[in-house]
């Protein structure tokens, strides 16, 4: 895999090769894929990314990439993605409702909500560049009239198709304040794109606040022993089959309540304040039963103990990132204001 990161002003671009690597080190906690998901010589992925936006490209990679929002170091990622299919079809899948975006196709979704991406051939050749703004960048556009937009191939999205793809083939040999202004004038297009181009499905926009209010709810019960399907189904008044679809594009209700508490976990015990705190109470205090089955799960979703992520935040800043489980990708996003 080839990897063209750039994150410093001063120093775009930054090159490296990355073969061998697992893809879960490029993309991880943007999106969550298998563990043994290894990069082949083909695979290709590149970030650019300044204040005013991210650019990434990529050939090949993971045939199914799992979005489940997370905390991670005490920083969220809600970032609003423009992605144009160059090769390949790609499905978005979110409460039940599947969407195809086809090559020279614009997929729009949010990464404050969950939902999976697959791609239909995995064996076909396929491709993809994405535009990554903050949702301050789309001047009031509520993210929940986005998420999940498939702007199909007209005269409008072939201009903005081909002004994304000269950036990205551009990009090499550009600084940062080229960068800059062309990112800033494609995200103008973007705004027009989307302002322009109709509304969302109401029932996908109907469910996907259903899931916002259910999360909320969750969030707000972590320490609760009961936080179940059962339970949750029965305070919301919904069968549990219409809970199930809510929460399959993240791989169940119980694994969702899973991952927050491990999040919370996370974040607790990495806090300056709290570091001196046992993490058994700050785990049984966050609904978790079993220390030694908490401890493989923490192991599982973060690649490290809770002790080394203690060791962590006590360590310097600079060491602190080197310890974060932080994929290329996400670093790149942090910049986006």
């Amino acid at each position: 895999m080839d990897l063209t990161y750039c994150l410093e002003s001063s120093e775009l671009p930054i090159s490296g090769t990355l073969g061998g690597r697992r893809w879960r080190d490029v993309l991880f906690p943007i999106f969550d894929v298998a563990e043994d998901d290894a990069a082949v010589p083909s695979d290709e992925f590149s970030v650019w990314a300044t204040q005013r936006g991210a650019l990434s490209m990529g050939q090949g990679g993971p045939p199914e990439l799992l979005r489940i929002p997370r905390v991670i170091s005490g920083r969220s990622f809600d970032q609003i993605a423009l992605c144009l299919i160059r090769s390949g079809t790609l499905s978005l899948e979110t409460q039940g409702h599947r969407r195809l975006c086809t090559a020279g196709s614009i997929l729009v979704f949010s990464l404050r909500y969950p939902f999976r991406l697959a791609w239909q051939n995995s064996e076909a050749a396929r491709s993809h560049v994405t535009l990554w703004l903050s949702q301050g960048r789309l001047n009031g556009i509520p993210d929940d009239r986005v998420h999940g937009r498939v702007l199909a191939s007209s005269a409008a999205v072939a201009v903005f198709g081909a002004a994304l793809q000269t950036v990205a083939e551009e990009v090499r040999r550009t600084g940062q304040q080229v960068l800059d202004d062309v990112i800033e004038g494609v995200a103008a297009l973007s705004l027009n794109l989307l302002t322009a181009d109709g509304k969302p499905m109401d029932a996908a926009t109907s469910e996907l606040a259903s899931f916002v209010t259910i999360r909320n709810y969750i969030d707000a019960h972590l320490n609760a022993h009961d936080l179940s399907a059962a339970t949750l189904a029965r305070t919301f008044g919904l069968s549990r089959a219409s809970l199930y679809r809510l929460f399959e594009p993240v791989g169940g209700v119980a694994s969702y309540v899973r991952s927050r508490r491990l999040e919370r976990v996370r974040e607790t015990i990495k806090e300056p304040g709290l570091l001196n705190r046992r993490i058994a109470p700050v785990a049984y205090g966050n609904g978790f039963k079993s220390i030694a089955s908490f401890n493989r799960a923490y192991r599982q979703a973060f690649g490290e103990s809770p002790r080394q992520s203690r060791r962590g935040a006590r360590q310097g800043p600079a060491e602190a990132r080197s310890a974060d489980p932080m994929g290329l990708l996400a670093r790149g996003l942090m910049e986006l204001r």
